[in-house]
């Protein structure tokens, strides 16, 4: 292979893995406001301590700690699936959308929109 191949090919690859990473969104919260609803929230998992931290989003997490982290949602749309009712909730986050499925009171899904 030449050079300028590889280095076309390892532009190329940089390019797509720089644009993959920026898709991820991580929000690092207030410490004093991360503090002040831990302790409002007494019943959270270690997990969504751990989302809180990481500042990361993850299907498991509690409905709430997606509030706590991204406010409420612009939009919340209710869907009734054969096994149960979910809610829809969408971000405007970094110029894309994230759709946040909903049920029970946790996040079951979470998925990119355009």
């Amino acid at each position: 292979m030449k050079k300028s191949s590889l280095f076309v090919l390892c532009a190329t690859t940089l390019m797509f893995l720089t644009v993959s990473c920026v898709k991820q969104v991580f929000v690092k919260p207030n410490p004093t406001e991360t503090d002040t609803f831990l302790s409002q929230n007494p019943d959270l998992t270690d997990f969504d301590k751990e989302c809180i931290s990481n500042g990361a989003f993850k299907p498991g997490m509690m409905a709430k700690t997606v509030r706590f982290l991204l406010g409420e949602p612009k939009s919340i749309t209710t869907i009734q699936q054969s096994w149960a009712t979910q809610e829809q909730w969408m971000y405007k986050i970094g110029g894309g959308k994230k759709l946040f499925s909903i049920e029970d009171g946790g996040v079951v899904g979470i998925e990119e929109a355009e």
